[in-house]
C-alpha cells in the first residue's frame, strides 16, 4: 500500500477533497510546533488518521499518511524547482505555469510530473509552502525512531535529494543568484504577480500606446508628405509664371506692342501660361500675329 504510486492511483486513493483536509491539518501541525519543522512520530500519524477519518469517513492508516506525506513534500520541492528555473513564471490566481517549450522538454526528460505541471499547475502550492519549506530548507524533518521509513527507494532517492535544498518560491520573485523572468507574452509585463484581468489591462494599454504612436507617426508622415506636395506646386507653378513668361517675350523680336499687350491680357489665365511656354517659338510667334 505506501509502495511507489503513479498519479491515477494517488488520484484514486486520495480524492481532492480528501487531500485538501490532510493538507489543512498538515499546516496547523506545522503552525502549533515552536519551529514550524514539527517531527512526526507514530502517535501523530494516528491522530491525523483520526481527523480524517472523522471528517471524510475513510481510514487511510499511517503507511499510507506517510507515503502521501512524502509524495506531496517532492511534488512542492519539483515545482519549486521548476519555478526557480530561468524565464519560468507562475500565475497563482489562475494556476497557469509559463515557460518555453525547450524548457518543458528539459524538466520532461528528468521527471514525468513536469508533464503534470504543464497541463494541472499546482493548485496547492502555497499550502504546501507552508507545510514544507522551512523544514525543507533547514533539513529538520528527518525521521523519527517511530517513523516509517520512506516506501519505496525512488521515494528514500529523493527525499534524501530535496533536503536542504528545496525552497519555495514566493509570487513575484526567484530565488538568490536567478535573474528575473521575461514575461512570454510580447512586450507585457511579467505574470507572476498579475491577476488575468490586469494581464489583459496591461496589454491593452499598450496597445492603445502603440495605436497613439502610430498616429502620431502619420501624421507626421502626412505632414511631411502635404509640405512636399506645396513646394512641388510652388517650384511648378514658378515654371508657368506671368515673369516667366514676359521674360520670353521680352526675349522675341518683332513683336508689335498691340500683340504684345494682348498677350499680357491672356498671359493672366495660368492655361494660356502653360500653353505658351510649351509653345515652340514659331507657334508662340503665330499665336503672337493671331492676336492681332
Amino acid at each position: 500500500m505506501g509502495g511507489k504510486h503513479t498519479a491515477s492511483e494517488d488520484a484514486k486513493d486520495w480524492h481532492e477533497k480528501n487531500e485538501n483536509i490532510f493538507l489543512e491539518i498538515l499546516c496547523e501541525k506545522v503552525k502549533k510546533d515552536p519551529n514550524g519543522t514539527p517531527v512526526f512520530k507514530s502517535s501523530d500519524w494516528q491522530e491525523i488518521d483520526d481527523e480524517l477519518f472523522l471528517v471524510t469517513g475513510e481510514r487511510y492508516e499511517m503507511e499510507r499518511l506517510k507515503g502521501k506525506y512524502n509524495r506531496l513534500r517532492i511534488k512542492h520541492r519539483h515545482f519549486s524547482e521548476l519555478l526557480d528555473h530561468t524565464g519560468v513564471t507562475y500565475d497563482s490566481s489562475s494556476n497557469v505555469v509559463f515557460a518555453a517549450e525547450d524548457v518543458w522538454q528539459m524538466f520532461n526528460q528528468k521527471n514525468k510530473i513536469f508533464k503534470v505541471f504543464k497541463k494541472n499547475g499546482c493548485k496547492n502550492y502555497e499550502i504546501l509552502g507552508q507545510i514544507f519549506n522551512k523544514s525543507t530548507a533547514t533539513g529538520h524533518l528527518h525521521h523519527a525512531s517511530t517513523q516509517l521509513p520512506p516506501t519505496s527507494d525512488d521515494e528514500r532517492l529523493n527525499e534524501e535529494e530535496f533536503l536542504n535544498k528545496g525552497v519555495h518560491v514566493q509570487d513575484g520573485e526567484k530565488s538568490k543568484g536567478k535573474r528575473a523572468a521575461d514575461d512570454f507574452l510580447p512586450d507585457c509585463v511579467r505574470v507572476k504577480k498579475e491577476s488575468k484581468f490586469e494581464k489583459i489591462d496591461s496589454c491593452l494599454e499598450m496597445w492603445a500606446s502603440s495605436l497613439d504612436a502610430r498616429k502620431e507617426r502619420d501624421l507626421a508622415k502626412a505632414e511631411r508628405y502635404k509640405a512636399l506636395c506645396n513646394n512641388t506646386t510652388n517650384i511648378s507653378m514658378d515654371n508657368y509664371s506671368i515673369e516667366a513668361c514676359m521674360d520670353i517675350l521680352e526675349t522675341m523680336e518683332n513683336v508689335s506692342d498691340g500683340a504684345y499687350i494682348k498677350a499680357l491680357e491672356k498671359l493672366k489665365d495660368v492655361d494660356w501660361r502653360k500653353m505658351f511656354i510649351k509653345m515652340s517659338n514659331d507657334r508662340k510667334k503665330a499665336w503672337l500675329n493671331n492676336l492681332e
